[in-house]
Formats: structure tokens, sequence, C-alpha cells
């Protein structure tokens, strides 16, 4: 490491060196002048992401929004609420965050509605983050040579501003936390930075205040008395990290100038912890009920997970790239560059032990917040959760690559400058490309919602109580309409002149759950309904939802078998379908496949079934040694799969544009000891709502296991009531209701019928805990999510709502499920009834 005398010198050869050149000299000054800089940066941010302002709201921004109406309504209540508990009383999370709740209700202030404002005021938040990145940058090396200075501040704002993990941050208003948060947090630490030298109490003062906006917006910001004092300590009684002479400064003397600086943050981090418990009743907070244990359940899985990793550098959603390897390889070439320029400076110089340990305990401080958030998906969903750690990451290359050495800036010196100049000119070229894309994703993604509202309104003018059903949820890694509430609020004030959710009965969860799940017993009591037209399926293409042409047929036979007598008729029922050259034998009842890799599968053509007819597809199967093992049931699952095509070709396109191709899935446990016997497994079609979307069932296709060999028999196609409970409730307007939502204080009695389940000889009824949700979780963990358990006697059982205690408000679900007369389970789980409290 330099010494400060050796730091000055090189900085004065530098200097001296570019001033020979006069024309060189000029060209420098305009390239290194911070006003061209916050010029080019701000040109940037529009040209990546200035489209997001024609976006329209997302997801949780119509709650959100809609809590602040109700606030300006005259409901003030909810305003104060956020300073003495819960941020808007949501039942799932346990968070502070008032400030976060002061920037909607500026913006709806300035606004109402209006979309453009909200984004508009995103980007200017970001805009302070970028030029906040910047100037700390420029602090940092502040005794630097003019040119070093300029490129490390400018190319570590620009690799800011450009990432593409920041899409979801600014292109979704809710997603202004990290971004908000984020700005009071830099503004907070670029001042402490100064007032080091300054000393002024004032500046002092301005930055704890801003660190508490920080904190209250979101806790993510928590993190800066860690970076406060890592300042203090590496910078010492000098000026910059580089100049540090170990043999002058003690280590006592670091921690002194560390505590010095950084005390006031360390007390008032004290005394936002007890507001924060007296306001929550906790210190840690964060998500609850099945959110919070699915994350706690997979957080080592997910911090082993390399993919993580390498999307922090390679932030490509795989939507959009799967097929495409040229930006991974230019990204690739880039950072090979710069470590190349790194490598040899290490080589010349001593190892820059102090810029690396103190960005890396910078992204440390960022990460430790977000253990249980820990996770990028392939389409970088989640993204906005390292909005912080990208800070720290934007800084360590360019700092690296242009951080000086112990010789004078000689020719190969130059000439190594300029090849990180131009790893860093790649980087971010490939960067805009990756971020403008992704981020037109989000903006479509607004479009998208605002084509739904319109067309809804549309069908709501003309007709009363319609059961729609593919609302679209999401798509490549963007949030749409997550759940039954915000499509409600979407088609209520403030967002449509008149309530028209009123006149929709949607499938939709109460919080969250898998695209494809929707309550089969609730949807066939409402498609009955002489009241109730349908369904209605979004389709995409047609911005419009369209009328499936599905004949409601009254149930002729509860089982439709596909395997026949003869094992030439077998043959011609179930069709092989393989794109791995799986080889298929047929025996007398049965159908053995060897050799069977994902995608392979057998097919079942020229049918003609309603789909209100059958639920389940039922087989059995002995299987030998699977390779498809799912990872998040730790080595001990396999699935099959299943989907299907239909007759009405307007919906069609409902499955060609699903992600996914597999509509239905079915878990299974790998038996603990190699056995020969047939395993019995049930896939629920009808669980899926697009096997209601595409009119009569033409063809249906069974996914396989990779396997060495599986044997398939007794293949069939059954009705619900021959292996699920029958609940029946005593009113049953509630079926009716927008989501299907039961309020406890109208539950009175629940009739549930495991008689025509062959074998059943009892009955089990089992109730969630409050906000824990059974599709949310790993069937392995069903344990995690029971909170009370009623084992009766009898096939046919009257219960009421006071034979359960609902301790706690929040939602609960309660099922059913037959049990033998040995006690164990027999068929399948009743769909689930969700009662709020």
């Amino acid at each position: 490491m330099l010494s400060n005398q050796d730091v000055q010198i090189n900085k004065m050869n530098e200097d001296t060196s570019v001033n020979k050149f006069s024309n060189a000299k000029y060209l420098f000054s305009f390239l290194g002048d911070s006003k061209v800089h916050i010029i080019i940066l701000t040109v940037l941010l529009i040209a990546c992401f200035g489209r997001t302002i024609k976006s329209y709201f997302l997801a949780d921004d119509f709650g959100e929004i809609n809590y602040v109406h109700q606030i300006f309504a005259g409901d003030w209540t909810l305003f104060w609420s956020n300073f003495t508990g819960n941020y808007m009383q949501v039942p799932s999370m346990s968070v502070y965050r008032p400030c976060l709740l002061l920037t909607l209700m500026t913006d709806y202030l300035l606004w109402k509605t209006n979309a453009f404002g909200y984004y508009l005021t995103n980007l200017l938040y970001y805009l302070g983050d970028v030029l906040l990145v910047y100037f700390i940058a420029k602090f940092l090396t502040k005794n630097w040579s003019y040119l070093r200075q300029s490129l490390a501040s400018f190319f570590s704002a620009c690799f800011f501003v450009l990432n593409p993990l920041h899409c979801e941050s600014i292109s979704w208003v809710v997603g202004r936390v990290d971004v908000a948060c984020c700005f009071y947090y830099l503004a907070s630490l670029l001042l402490f930075i100064k007032s080091y030298k300054n000393k002024s109490m004032w500046i002092t003062a301005l930055a704890v205040f801003s660190y508490c906006v920080a904190l209250t917006i979101k806790e993510m910001a928590i993190g800066l008395p860690v970076i406060v004092a890592l300042y203090g300590f590496f910078v010492g009684q000098l000026d910059d990290i580089n100049s540090i002479d170990e043999q002058k400064i003690s280590i006592m003397t670091r921690l002194k100038s560390a505590w010095q600086l950084s005390y006031p943050l360390w007390v008032a981090t004290i005394i936002y912890f007890v507001v924060r418990y007296l306001a929550l009743g906790t210190i840690l907070g964060g998500y609850g009920g099945a959110i919070g244990a699915s994350q706690s359940l997979a957080a080592f899985l997910r911090w082993t997970d390399p993919d993580t990793l390498r999307r922090f550098f390679f932030p490509l959603n795989f939507s959009l790239y799967s097929k495409n390897a040229i930006y991974g390889n230019l990204l690739t070439t880039s950072y090979f560059l710069a470590l190349m320029v790194i490598a040899f400076k290490v080589m010349v110089n001593k190892f820059p032990t102090k810029w690396v340990v103190f960005l890396s305990l910078w992204a440390i401080s960022a990460a430790i917040p977000i253990y249980r958030l820990w996770g990028i998906g392939y389409d970088l969903e989640g993204a906005r959760f390292y909005f912080f750690l990208t800070v720290p990451m934007s800084l360590l290359l360019p700092i690296l690559v242009c951080m000086p050495t112990n010789n004078t800036l000689a020719k190969a010196e130059y000439k190594l400058l300029a090849i990180g100049i131009m790893a860093f000119i790649l980087n971010c070229f490939v960067f805009y490309k990756l971020a403008y894309a992704t981020n037109l994703l989000w903006v479509h993604a607004g479009k998208t919602v605002k084509d739904v509202q319109t067309a809804a309104i549309n069908i709501a003018t003309t007709n009363n109580n319609m059961l729609v059903l593919g609302i679209p949820k999401e798509h490549a890694g963007t949030h749409m309409i997550l759940n039954g509430y915000t499509f409600a609020s979407l088609l209520n004030r403030p967002f449509s002149t008149s309530n028209y959710s009123s006149k929709f009965i949607t499938f939709q969860p109460v919080l969250y759950s898998p695209n494809q799940l929707i309550n089969t017993s609730r949807f066939k009591e409402v498609i009955n309904s002489k009241d109730v037209s349908g369904p209605y399926i979004w389709v995409q293409s047609k911005k419009a939802f369209v009328l499936s042409k599905i004949p409601i047929t009254n149930i002729k036979s509860e089982t439709f078998s596909v395997m026949p007598d003869s094992k030439n008729d077998l043959s011609k029922l179930l069709i092989p379908s393989t794109v791995h050259h799986a080889v298929f034998d047929y025996g007398s009842d049965y159908i053995k496949a060897t050799s069977v890799k994902e995608g392979d599968g057998l097919r079942l053509d020229h049918l003609s079934l309603s789909p209100y007819t059958f639920d389940y597809i039922e087989f059995q199967y002995m299987i030998e040694e699977p390779v498809n093992i799912m990872a998040n049931c730790h080595g001990s699952c396999f699935k099959f799969g299943a989907r299907w095509k239909g007759a009405n070709s307007e919906t069609a396109e409902v499955l060609e544009a699903s992600e996914n191709k597999t509509l239905a899935t079915k878990v299974c446990q790998i038996p603990s000891r190699k056995t020969t016997e047939w395993q019995t497994v049930r896939i629920h079609l009808s669980g899926a709502w697009t096997w209601y979307a595409v009119g009569e069932i033409k063809e249906l296709m069974l996914e396989l296991p990779a396997c060495k060999n599986i044997s398939i028999r007794n293949l069939c196609l059954i009705n619900n009531k021959k292996v699920s409970p029958v609940i029946t409730l005593s009113d049953k307007h509630f079926w009716l209701e927008k989501n299907g939502i039961m309020p406890l204080k109208s539950l009175k009695e629940i009739s549930i019928d495991v008689s025509s389940i062959n074998g059943a000889h009892a009955l089990v009824l089992e109730l969630s805990k409050p906000n824990f949700f059974f599709a949310n979780m790993d069937p392995e963990k069903y344990s995690e999510v029971i909170g009370q358990k009623k084992v009766y006697s009898n096939t046919k059982q009257l219960i009421s709502a006071s034979a359960f205690t609902f301790a706690d408000s929040g939602y609960y679900e309660l099922r059913a499920r037959a049990l033998d007369a040995h006690g164990l389970p027999l068929g399948e789980y009743s769909d689930s009834i969700v009662i709020e409290k």
C-alpha cells in the first residue's frame, strides 16, 4: 500500500504528464468535468428506464394507493396506525415503514391515480441514487489524480445506473421502497464522509436525520453504522484509503476514529429499535405466516445456490436470453479484461487489501438483512432485494482498475488503463441492452394490467355475476395482478369511476399461490348457478375476456378407464410421446418405458371430454431410480406432470403462451427401500384453471419422470367425488362472493361427507395456522402449516365454527380428508375453505 507521500508524488506526476499535451489537457478537463458526467448519467437513465413513465400500476400498488385514498377520504386513523404499528396493517408482514407511506401520500396528493407521477418520483429518486454513488466514489478517491478519480467515479455510477437488477425497483411503484430508502441511506453516508474533516454538528445532525428517514422507509438502511465505522477505521487520520501508512496509525487510533465518526448512528439505531419494538412487539419482524416459514426453510438452499451469485454478474432474464449466449460471452470478455488489469497492478504493487476489505464488508452489511430473502429467480425475480448490494458491487471494479500504483503513469500502465476503460465500456453496453429489454417487460406488464382493467369494465357494463379465469398474475419475472384483492381494487374507486368489482367472481388466491391453482369445488358450485355467466378467459392477443365454449353436461360416469382388455387396443389409446428416444413396451395391461428423460411421456389422443366431468388422472406406477430428484424436497421426491389441448381455438393461446408447459403436477415420495409394489398416484387436473380454458379436452399428455424405467397401469380419469370429501356450507351464497373468502362471523355449520370414497371409515379436519396456506408449502412440510386437527369416526359429519379456535386475526384454511379402517389417509384432500377473522 502506498504511503501518503507516494500518492501525492504520483498524483503530481500524472497531472504533469497530462499538462504536457495541451489538447489532451482540455479533453481530459472536459470529459472529467462533473457536470458532463451528470448529464451523461442522466441521459443513460432516461434512455434505459425512461419508458417506465408510460406504464401502469402493478400488483401491490393497488392496495397501497387504495390505502392512501382511504386516508384522504377521511380515515386518518389509517395514517397514524403506521406510526404506532405495522405498515398498512398487512397480516403477513411485520415491518415499520411510516415514511414510505409519506412518499405515496405525497404522490397521491399531486397525481391522484395517474401512474405517470408515481413513476416520475421513482426515477427522480433513482437519479438521486446514481448521483450519490458518483459523489461517494469521488470522495473516496479524492487524493487520486484527476484522471483516475474521474474514471473511477464515472464508471462506478455507470455500472449502477445501468444495472439490470434494478428494473423491479424502478418500474414497480412500491419497488421504490428500496430506491427511496437507498437515497437517504447514501445521502447520510456522504454527509458523514464530509463531516469527517469539517467536524460540523449541523452536517452530522442532517446525516443522522437522513439515516432515520431511510430506516423508516425500509429496514435495509440498518447497515449504515457499520459502513461509516469502516470508513473511519480505514481512513484513520488521513484523507484516503490508499494513503494509509500502517506503521504510523495504530489499531486503537483507528478504532477511536471509527467510534467518533459513527457513534451518532449507533445511538440513533438503538432509539429506532426501541420505537420499532413498541410499535410491532418485535425487533426482527419481516414476512410472517406461510411466506416467512417457506423463506426460512429454503434459506440454506438459496444461499448455497451458485446461480444466484452468477446472476449478480450475469443478470440475464431467462425468458429473454435462454437461447442467446452472446451477451453472456460479452460480459465474460469484459470481466476478463478488467481482472487482467487488476492482476497486473497486484503484481507490480501490493494487494489492495483495504479496498477489498472495505467494499466486501460493505457488501456483507447489505446482504445480512436479506438473509431469509436470498435468491434471484431465473427471470430476475426478487432482484429488488439486492438494490443496496449493487452499490459496493458497482464501485469494486472501477476502483480496483483505476487505483494508482507506486510507479508513475508510464506508457505501459496507460495501455492497461485503456484496456480497463474498454472493458468498462463493453460492460456498460451489455448492461444497457439487458436492462432496457428487461425493463420493457415491466412496462408491458403495466400496459397489460391496464388492458385487463379496460376489458373487465367493458363486459361489466352489460353483465352481472361473471366468472373470470386466467387473470394474468406474472410474466417473465414481472408482477401484474397477484391476487383477488388486487383485481377487485383495479375495478373499484379510486382506479375506476364505479365499483365494477362486485360483478366479478374470481378464483385468485388470498395473498399468493402457484399460478395455476383454483378451488375446484367452489368453481363447480358457481358455474352451475343460474345467476352466473362464464367462464370468461383472459386472452392476451385479443386484450379481452373471451367466453369459454364448454357444454356443461351431467356426469354420466365418474370413471373413464384408458386401459382396455387387449394389448393392441392399449397401443392405440396410449401413444408414446418422446423427444429423447425413450423405448416403450406394451404388456397385456401395462406399458413400460425405458431410458426416460424429461419431456418423455404418454399421450391420450382423440378424446372428447367435458372438463366438468373429470377432475383427476389416476394410475399406478412402478419406477426404477428416478433421476430428476426435486432439490426442494431434500432429495426424496420426484414428480409426474400433465398437459392438455382443447377444442376452443379462441382460448388455445392461454396454453401455448404458458411459460411452463406442464399444467398440473403431482409430487411423489421415493420409497425408503427398493420395492416391487405398484404405487397409486393422482394428478389433480381440474385444480388448474387452464383445465376449463380450452373447451372440450381433445388430447391429454402424461409426463413421466426421468428414470431408468417405469411401468404404468390402470390409468383412468375420475371425478373428485370418488377420492375427495364433499364439503357443503350452510350458507352457499358465500361461494358467489368475489374471492370465495368466508368471514368467520358468517361461518355457521359445515357438512363433510366421505361416504362415496371406497374404504372410508372416518375423516380428519385440518385448520391451518393464521396466514399459512397449504398450496404454498412443500407437502413434506405440511406439519408446519397445520394449527389444529380433529378426527371424527363417521363418514358424514356436521360441525360448527366453534369446534375450532381462531385466536389471531388473519386468514385460515380448513380442509378434510378420508381415513381408512386403520386411521390412515385415504384418497385426496378436499379443496380448502378460506376463513377470515
